[in-house]
């Protein structure tokens, strides 16, 4: 063989190569509905790879569709949640070569959870010191001269 020939084998492998790694890739995909059918939009969807323990992450769509896409061929767990609802955990399933694992998903609703907010207000008295005012009886106060030196022109 030539060193043209052999270069341009060479050249025609290393093309078609990355190609075909791509083709031995699978996919996951599937709905996330609630126990009345409902889809479920907004569900954080994670695939786990049994043997490397990597992670994927989705989040569901308007129509409660996930998909994850170039999933190498191996088990995988999937597992579901969403606030308000139960967490979903499908048993391990196997990915092959160019194949499209379906695998939908039911919520079911969770437990009730109650949130308790506490919010801080200031306090109207002041605790610390008795001497930012006094008690002033109302004779006192009536006994006071006024502006205009009788009670009844108080205000001209």
């Amino acid at each position: 063989m030539s060193l043209g020939k052999a270069t341009g084998l060479l050249l025609l492998t290393s093309l078609i190569a990355p190609g075909s790694a791509f083709a031995q890739m699978g996919g996951v995909s599937g709905t996330v509905t609630d126990s009345t059918g409902a889809v479920v939009p907004g569900a954080t969807v994670t695939l786990v790879n049994e043997a490397t323990n990597v992670q994927n992450v989705r989040q569901t769509n308007g129509h409660g569709y996930f998909t994850f896409v170039n999933v190498r061929p191996g088990t995988y767990v999937l597992s579901v949640e969403l606030s308000g609802f139960s967490k979903a955990q499908l048993s391990a399933f196997t990915v092959a070569v160019n194949e499209t694992v379906a695998r939908n998903v039911t919520l079911q609703v969770g437990a009730a959870t109650e949130t308790v907010e506490v919010t801080a207000q200031s306090e109207l008295l002041q605790t610390t010191s008795a001497e930012l005012g006094n008690v002033i009886e109302e004779e006192v106060i009536r006994g006071l001269p006024t502006r205009g030196g009788t009670s009844r022109n108080c205000c001209s």
